[in-house]
């Protein structure tokens, strides 16, 4: 049995603190969609978070002294995550407003499903058995989910599952650059180009939907998105994916459902049929099956190398 070191005990503890917030956070989302049109809220709430971040990016330059060629590299790494970001959650929100809260949070832990398969073809990572039958798992509990009994599916799942796909991108994007560059920089950059790109598309497409009032009403919503899910919880994710492997990070990440989950049943009073249950189940454990024969691969491919090794 692995023992882990403090650093990565801290980044578990970081990681798992964020999968609480962003469970949460699709209550906040479902709440604040009421009054609030979607881009226009991903443009407010990642703008604040930006703005929050600007402070700390600059304190943190000046006392680490960084490069011009490293702060360069974080803007340009940090604009091409907020890009894929930005489309991920402004789909996801626009499937949220279609769907329960418990669904959406589910269907968007798809990433962490798709993470593994991405870096197959990409990265030519193999899968295992194991995996390949998680991944079967995993699909019959979307089916289950998202399928109604006419086998026609909620526009809102749809949009959920194809956020998940850009989720994945931008999850990778990190994971693969973060080691070299600061994550509150990065957090900073990738936050206010998705503010930016949200609030430019927002103003002339949703203009006739867009009240100081109804902003308003959602105020406690919108800040907990702001502040608390994307300042904050996507500042823990880079500095848990610093600290500790892809893999187990995505492990952690993935219990955002189980809490979006609760979080639905218990504020939002969302009910799920009996087939939706069983779904969610099935989801989770091809999720964890993914991850863990993961893990499993990496420590025979290690224990190979030391064999080879004279």
């Amino acid at each position: 049995m692995k023992r882990f070191n403090k650093s990565e005990i801290i980044g578990m503890i970081e990681l798992l603190i964020c999968a609480l917030i962003w469970g949460l956070a699709f209550v906040a989302q479902k709440k604040a969609s009421e009054n609030i049109p979607a881009l226009f809220l991903n443009g407010i709430r990642f703008f604040i978070a930006g703005i929050i971040l600007i402070p700390i990016s600059i304190f943190i330059i000046k006392k680490k002294k960084a490069t011009t060629l490293s702060i360069k590299k974080t803007i340009l790494i940090g604009v091409l995550a907020g890009v894929f970001l930005g489309i991920a959650s402004n789909i996801q929100q626009l499937g949220i407003e279609r769907t329960t809260t418990g669904k959406a949070g589910f269907l968007t832990a798809m990433y962490i499903l798709l993470v593994p398969i991405f870096s197959f073809f990409v990265f030519k990572k193999k899968l295992s058995y194991m995996q390949i039958i998680g991944i079967i798992i995993a699909i019959v509990g979307v089916g289950l989910i998202s399928l109604k009994n006419d086998f026609t599916i909620n526009l809102g799942d749809i949009l959920c599952m194809i956020g998940a796909i850009f989720f994945t991108i931008e999850i990778m994007i990190v994971d693969y650059y973060t080691k070299y560059i600061d994550p509150f920089l990065l957090s900073m950059i990738c936050f206010l180009t998705l503010g930016v790109l949200s609030t430019s598309i927002s103003i002339p497409v949703e203009y006739s939907k867009i009240h100081l009032e109804s902003i308003s009403k959602s105020i406690l919503p919108l800040l907990y998105l702001a502040i608390c899910s994307s300042c904050i919880a996507y500042t823990l994710q880079n500095l848990g994916q610093k600290r500790i492997d892809g893999t187990p990070a995505s492990l952690l990440m993935s219990l955002e459902s189980v809490f979006a989950l609760l979080g639905g049943i218990f504020i939002m009073h969302d009910k799920l049929a009996l087939k939706e249950w069983i779904g969610c189940f099935l989801l989770l454990i091809g999720v964890f099956m993914v991850q863990i024969f993961v893990l499993d691969n990496k420590k025979n491919d290690e224990k190979i190398e030391e064999e080879k090794c004279p």
